[in-house]
């Protein structure tokens, strides 16, 4: 039942860490809510996969995965990877996720040391 209720989830947030990677900032910015694009530019967005994209070019664990629907809110999911990274620095990346209409899109991302 987990894996069916967080398999949307899952789905996006492995599309926005395979774009990360492959420095496919258009793809990723696609994935992002609308919410979201309303904070950051295209260009300043685009910036931050080319700069985290190489470090981040490793194969990616999942660690966890959840989905909350509260009655009245946007539905919210969570999914967190760890990471080895090039520069040789355990990551965990973290993606924060919100329902918009029938589509799961991202809301935020963050690597933080492990």
């Amino acid at each position: 039942m987990v894996n069916s209720a967080t398999s949307g989830v899952v789905n996006v947030s492995n599309q926005m860490i395979n774009a990360i990677q492959a420095q496919d900032a258009d793809l990723a910015y696609s994935l992002m809510t609308s919410e979201a694009k309303a904070t950051i530019a295209k260009d300043d967005f685009d910036g931050i996969i080319v700069q985290i994209g190489p470090i981040l070019n490793t194969e990616e664990k999942m660690l966890n995965k959840s989905v909350d629907s509260e009655t009245g809110k946007p539905s919210s999911g969570q999914v967190t990877y760890s990471i080895k990274g090039t520069d040789g620095i355990d990551y965990n990346f973290e993606i924060n996720l919100q329902k918009e209409g029938d589509n799961w899109k991202v809301l935020n991302f963050d690597s933080t040391k492990k």
